[in-house]
């Protein structure tokens, strides 16, 4: 216990007072208390006489006078009690090393709580720009800080008569900073339910239906002298449908999705999963001669609107439904799979919350932030396989991707129960941790 009784007359007047990042707050209380309980010291916030000391001479620290350590500054009030002309010349060997063990502790907690990152615990939302052509089931990546949304489904028709779901080439890139849309060069093909991926200064759109075939084809589009080129890149051992991908390091990995594209009706409702998969391959781009290679499949029931993200280390999978067919009910697969990539073994670390299923994951400082279908934001935290609570989106609607570009969240498209022209979401959000979001360009002054 932290808090039990404590020696007395050591230093009876100590007031120890952490002045620390507000986002490090609970660190340092936590350390105030390391630092008392491994000297012990009495903590105390009034004034108490300090027992009397050898003293003589002028000068000294001023009582109050600041201690900076490892950037965690220590405010110790030891002497605040004496005369500010006295300065102490010899302490007993007792009090001395209690000192020594103090000094100890303080350099090791400043040490722990300077490296730790910033606390991720707000978001503050707003609508951005609306998207132009909106749609869902695109390719998305990052390339010099802009969100690319590449190709994708819409809907011809009008409310309550939709009577056609249409994939498309389209390609637009969005600026957090300007928070302005741009035209960029179409796909080479059409594209719905690919995945996609970032790897250097190139965002790769993995299978999916292309030209409204189900394709092996891997596709990289790439900034080069100020322009955006596209080029053939690899081919998948088979085709995959609403699969998921990411990065770690220089390796790409494609898991899950499904054999072909199962709609419920001929207008492209969607869909069934009697083609799901539990692949898992990889690519590691820094051989001379890359091959995909088969991994270890992911275990438990096959999937799909499966979410996959990766905190830099290991590839998580989040939850998944199955239907076997159009009218039979609809499985959620509501866990949280954990694959190593040193070992190929996959291991279940959570239940899912199941209103994070189909949610947007996207990999933020070491963790991964899950945008639900509806409003709900959780972030899941690798280290303890638990999820706390962030700040809703402002608005309900379903986002395909989400972007972490920092120190920004965006995310555009989808989804929502406005069902406007093309039955697709044309809002777009962006988000800032711990902060209040930029004021847009038109709103300044």
């Amino acid at each position: 216990m932290l808090d039990g009784p404590l020696d007395e007359g050591l230093c009876d007047g100590l007031k120890l007072e952490p002045v620390i990042d507000g986002s490090l707050k609970r660190g340092g209380m936590i350390l105030r208390k390391l630092i008392a309980k491994a000297c012990n010291f009495a903590v105390c916030n009034t004034q108490q006489r300090v027992p009397p000391l050898r003293a003589e001479g002028e000068g000294g620290r001023r009582p109050g006078e600041g201690v900076l350590l490892f950037n965690v500054p220590i405010h110790c009030q030891l002497f605040e009690n004496l005369p500010a002309r006295r300065r102490f010349t010899r302490l007993g060997g007792r009090a001395v090393a209690g000192w020594l063990r103090c000094a100890a502790i303080v350099l090791l907690g400043s040490v722990f709580l300077s490296a730790a990152p910033p606390s991720t615990s707000t978001i503050a939302w707003r609508h951005s720009t609306p998207m132009p052509e909106p749609r869902d089931g695109y390719a998305a990546g990052v390339i010099d800080g802009q969100l690319l949304l590449i190709g994708g489904a819409y809907w011809e028709g009008a409310k309550k008569n939709w009577t056609q779901k249409i994939f498309c080439a389209t390609t637009h890139a969005f600026n957090p900073l300007t928070e302005s849309w741009e035209k960029l060069p179409d796909a080479p093909v059409t594209l719905g339910y690919p995945a996609s991926a970032s790897l250097g200064h190139d965002v790769l759109v993995f299978s999916g239906l292309q030209n409204g075939k189900p394709s092996r084809d891997v596709y990289a589009l790439r900034k080069v002298g100020g322009k955006f080129i596209w080029r053939i890149y690899s081919q998948l051992p088979e085709p995959r449908v609403f699969a998921s991908a990411v990065t770690i390091g220089q390796t790409l990995f494609v898991v899950g999705g499904t054999r072909d594209f199962e709609p419920f009706d001929a207008k492209g409702t969607c869909c069934t999963t009697q083609t799901a998969r539990n692949t898992l391959w990889a690519l590691d781009t820094t051989e001379a001669a890359p091959k995909w290679k088969q991994r270890a499949g992911y275990p438990g029931p096959l999937r799909w609107l499966h979410s996959a993200a990766t905190d830099g280390i290991s590839l998580y999978l989040f939850g998944g439904i199955y239907q076997e067919s159009t009218n039979a009910p609809v499985r959620k697969i509501n866990d949280v799979l954990r694959y190593d990539v040193v070992t190929d073994r996959w291991s279940r670390v959570a239940d899912l919350p199941e209103t994070m299923q189909a949610a947007a994951a996207c990999s933020v400082q070491g963790k991964v932030l899950l945008v639900s279908a509806a409003t709900d934001v959780l972030m899941f935290d690798p280290k303890t396989a638990g999820f706390s609570p962030l700040n809703p989106l402002i608005q309900k609607a379903s986002i395909p991707y989400i972007a972490w570009i920092d120190p920004f969240l965006v995310g555009a498209g989808g989804e929502n129960e406005i069902e406007g022209p093309r039955r697709r979401s044309e809002w777009t959000f962006i988000g800032r941790l711990n902060k209040t979001p930029p004021v847009r360009p038109t709103e300044r002054k």
